[in-house]
């Protein structure tokens, strides 16, 4: 992984087997830049998720118990 942005995105590799996957699952072209931009979607999903979560104990909705 290779630091853009201040955050973190697929390298080289990792974006061009993400590019064959979609290829070969969509069955239609798929180019690196189109594949690079869905990995670092992908990257700042999991990221965002991975911030946002906690473990439920510890989440204070305000919903009575």
């Amino acid at each position: 992984m290779s630091e853009k942005l201040g955050f973190y995105t697929p390298d080289h590799t990792n974006i061009e087997q993400l590019r064959i996957i979609l290829q070969e699952r969509t069955n239609t072209p798929v180019t690196f830049e189109e594949a690079e931009e869905v990995g670092i979607q992908l990257v700042s999903l999991y990221e965002c998720l991975a911030r946002e979560r906690e473990p439920l104990e510890e989440q204070d909705d305000g919903s009575p118990s």
